[in-house]
């Protein structure tokens, strides 16, 4: 799914948002409880339509390859960087300014810093480097599907699908294992700040999970 955002307003967002989620539009009950709860048929009602668009937001969505995969490599017309783009994006809190900005995260570069930061993150992934941790992750996938087979009924996604890659990037980042729930914790948070976000709770709790996690990384490296 693809997400191109432009200028919003504290006022005008919301508002639009609840128009759009009256008349059932995709966009936004994509970003109503009921949307994120089961967004598939949402998700085929925008790959159908191509291109979706909502002005109100100023956003537009993507779900078919094709169109995705444009976006990504037109960097002509398109960026990942919210402020060379010249949108207004969520406003962090004063108190978290100190935080992680768009532009410093791997995912909202623009070549050619994409390019040089994406080539030394490549190097903890070359197959030999793959290749070391294999016998570890299948342990902890082992680990993780045996406990949850036997609490009998389990959720796929919250007790296998989730814990593992998480499991995996804490032990290629030396997060120790004590830290690991609070580390999940900041995650879910963090990546929460990739979709579009309206009441300021929701972005104050970025923007901390934000500060926290790069004040915690900082202190490994020292």
């Amino acid at each position: 799914m693809a997400i191109a955002q432009t200028v919003m307003s504290k006022v005008v967002l919301p508002v639009g948002l609840r128009a759009l989620q009256v008349a059932r539009h995709p966009m936004g009950m994509l970003l109503h409880e009921d949307g994120r709860n089961d967004p598939y048929r949402y998700y085929d009602r925008i790959r159908r339509r191509g291109i979706v668009q909502a002005p109100v937001l100023g956003t537009l969505m993507i779900a078919d390859h094709a169109g995705i995969t444009e976006v990504l490599r037109d960097h002509g017309r398109f960026s990942h960087d919210y402020e060379a783009a010249g949108a207004r994006m969520n406003e962090v809190p004063e108190e978290f300014q100190e935080a992680p900005k768009a532009k410093e995260m791997l995912l909202l570069m623009d070549p050619p810093d994409h390019t040089r930061v994406r080539r030394l993150v490549g190097k903890a992934f070359t197959p030999r480097a793959i290749e070391s941790l294999e016998s570890w992750i299948a342990d902890q996938a082992d680990e993780l599907v045996c406990e949850a087979a036997g609490s009998g009924a389990f959720d796929l996604i919250e007790d296998v699908a989730l814990p593992l890659p998480l499991a995996v990037i804490c032990k290629m980042l030396g997060v120790p294992l004590e830290d690991r729930d609070e580390f999940e914790h900041w995650g879910h948070e963090v990546a929460a700040g990739l979709d579009l976000q309206l009441d300021t709770s929701s972005i104050a709790r970025t923007a901390e999970a934000q500060l926290h996690v790069g004040r915690y990384l900082s202190g490994l490296i020292e």
